[in-house]
């Protein structure tokens, strides 16, 4: 739901340039921001969609479940879920 209350706020404050809308935009975007942070790179939450995600061949789901998997999988990583999981090596190593 908050999603969708998210997309209209942008429609609206895309088409409405108002300097009341653009406070409003200012003040609450760092906030949902922060939010859609703190899931996408929730490591408890990401850890459980991988195992569906390494699995989904096996699970015996229908094309459209493992579209799903696959898409809530493939918006973590975007998100960066995996940035903390990989090593990072040196510049010239």
């Amino acid at each position: 739901m908050l999603q969708r209350a998210l997309f209209v706020f942008d429609n609206q404050a895309s088409s409405d340039t108002t300097p009341g809308i653009q406070a409003l935009q200012a003040e609450f975007s760092p906030r949902f921001a922060a939010h859609e942070d703190a899931i996408r790179l929730d490591s408890a939450l990401f850890s459980r969609i991988r195992t569906l995600y390494d699995a989904r061949s096996a699970l015996g789901l229908d094309d459209v479940s493992v579209r799903l998997i696959s898409r809530y999988y493939a918006d973590f990583v975007r998100a960066g879920a995996l940035l903390g999981r990989r090593r990072r090596s040196g510049c010239g190593s």
